[in-house]
Order: structure tokens, then C-alpha cells, then sequence
């Protein structure tokens, strides 16, 4: 004889929601009657209709709640599901095609310069003409310019480090490029998620984030201090960027409108809240201005690889 898990399994297996759900009403109605007809029994007349009303109405609501849930909410968080899932792989398309624009101008382009560069190089070495050496030097500074501007749009688009080694690594290679062109001083603490890596749309909206927040620190606020926090949290990935530079009044750039509307604030918080996660921005005249990013990591590794 088969045993009780396995006839429990088994009429689990042949259970349709609907059935489940007549069940239910069935017995629903016959709780009600057997209350509804011992209630004259038990006690007097206006005690009834009182606690019959109450028995009504828990009645009904443990009938239509169940019914609104399915009816409503379930489609609804699918929906909501399915709007999330779209957004993310929309984000990761994007990524990847910068990705793929980065690499092309980095390998092509880029060798391109180079190679001209040489040419230029070999031209100055040979050419006894002032006139002629002086025309290639001055080529050679503009090849050079170009180059160095071409990196730099490189890696604006998708820095390559993000791919290799990580938003850790990328942050930290960012920040050392960052210290050789302003004499602020930058902490990074991320140490327990060192050599971690995430889905491609977190690390790509939280690196960005970093670009932003430490962009409008050292431009706006002139900082002589800038910290850098990547964290694992209960909640997902937190990335916090303070500065103690002059601060600005956070409330009215939010409250902002039209061209008074900071972009870059916008932008971050757009990053944020397109992967599910939170913006806050702390600041205010005078003060330090603190960029807390958190993304949650759970259920996303399922749709973007991580």
C-alpha cells in the first residue's frame, strides 16, 4: 500500500486552484450556519445581532481576501516582476554595446594613433630639416593630445577594468587616476568585497554612481578629503561617497525644476531606483555631503549572470 506522503503528494499533484478555492467557500459557509444557527442558543437577542454582524464580516473578508489577493496582487507583482526583469536586461544590452564601442575605439582607433605616433617618431629621428622636425613635435603633441583624450573616452564609456577585475578594482584604479590630477586625499574602504563580482547592471549603475558623486565633489564642493565605501549589506550592495568640501542645500536641489534641476543628482538616483535599490544625498551649506547608494543583490543573479 503506498504510503501517507506519498497519497499526500498525491492529491497535492491533483489539487486545482479552484477546487482548493470551492473548498474553502464550502467550508466557510458551513462554519457560518453551525454559528449562525447555535447563536440563539448560547445567547440572548441583541448580544446576537451584534456578534452576528462581526461574524459576518470576518467571515467575509476571510472569503474575498484570498479571492482579491489572486485577482489583484498576484498579477500585479508579476507585472512588477516582469517590468524589473525588462529594465535590467535593457540596462545590460546598453552595457554590453558600450562595451563592445569601447573596445572597437580602443582597438582600432587607438592602434591607429599609435602607429601614427611611431610614424612621427621615426620621421623626427631621421630628418635633419628644424623646419620638418619642428611641424612633426608639434604633430607628434597633438597625436598625443588625442590619444590621452581618446582614454579618456574609453573609459568613460566602459572602463575595461569594470569587465576584468571587477567594480572593486575599477574604483580603486579610478581613484588612483583621480589622485594624480587633484591634490585631494581619497580612503576607500572595501575590503569585504574585494575580488567579489556582482551582476553586470549593479556593478555598471554603481560605478557610475561613484563617477557622478566624486565628479560633483571635486568639482563643486573642492574637497581636502573624499571617502570611498563598498560594502555588503543585509539590504544588497551599499556604495557611500562623502566629502568634506563646502556642501550644498540637498532639500532644494531635489525640490528643483527645469534648468535648476540638478542632472546629475537625477541621473544617480534614476541608476539606483531602475535596479530596485535607493538614493540619498546628506548635505548642506557648510557641511560634508554624503552619496549612499544600496542595490539589492538578491534575485538578480538569476536574469543577469552574475
Amino acid at each position: 500500500m503506498p504510503s501517507t506522503r506519498a497519497l499526500v503528494n498525491k492529491a497535492r499533484q491533483n489539487l486545482h486552484p479552484l477546487g482548493v478555492f470551492a473548498i474553502f467557500v464550502a467550508i466557510t459557509f458551513l462554519v457560518e450556519w453551525l454559528v449562525m444557527a447555535f447563536l440563539p442558543l448560547i445567547i440572548d437577542t441583541e448580544q446576537q445581532m451584534a456578534l452576528a454582524s462581526v461574524v459576518d464580516s470576518g467571515i467575509l473578508v476571510m472569503v474575498l481576501g484570498p479571492l482579491a489577493w489572486q485577482m489583484f496582487m498576484v498579477p500585479l507583482r508579476r507585472m512588477i516582476d516582469l517590468r524589473t526583469r525588462l529594465l535590467n536586461k535593457l540596462i545590460e544590452s546598453q552595457e554590453e554595446t558600450l562595451g563592445r564601442v569601447s573596445r572597437d575605439l580602443h582597438d582600432g582607433v587607438g592602434q591607429s594613433l599609435a602607429g601614427l605616433m611611431m610614424g612621427l617618431r621615426a620621421i623626427e629621428e631621421t630628418s635633419r630639416e628644424p623646419g620638418v622636425i619642428s611641424i612633426v613635435r608639434d604633430l607628434r603633441d597633438q597625436g598625443a593630445q588625442a590619444h590621452e583624450e581618446l582614454r579618456r573616452l574609453v573609459r568613460g564609456l566602459r572602463p575595461y577594468q569594470l569587465d576584468a577585475l571587477g567594480l572593486a578594482a575599477a574604483i580603486r584604479i579610478e581613484v588612483d587616476s583621480l589622485r594624480e590630477k587633484h591634490p585631494a586625499r581619497f580612503d576607500i574602504e572595501s575590503h569585504a568585497v574585494d575580488g567579489s563580482r556582482w551582476p553586470l547592471a549593479i556593478e555598471s549603475a554603481l560605478y557610475r554612481i561613484f563617477q557622478e558623486a566624486t565628479a560633483n565633489a571635486l568639482r563643486h564642493g573642492k574637497p581636502t578629503l573624499v571617502r570611498i565605501r563598498l560594502e555588503k549589506v543585509a539590504d544588497g550592495l551599499l556604495l557611500e561617497v562623502t566629502d568634506n568640501g563646502g556642501g550644498f542645500d540637498a532639500e532644494a536641489a531635489w525640490a528643483g525644476s527645469g534648468s535648476a534641476r540638478p542632472f546629475g543628482l537625477f541621473s544617480m538616483r534614476e541608476r539606483a531606483t531602475l535596479l530596485g535599490g535607493t538614493l540619498a544625498v546628506e548635505s548642506s551649506p557648510g557641511s560634508c555631503t554624503v552619496v549612499r547608494a544600496v542595490i539589492p543583490v538578491a534575485g538578480q543573479e538569476d536574469f543577469l549572470g552574475a
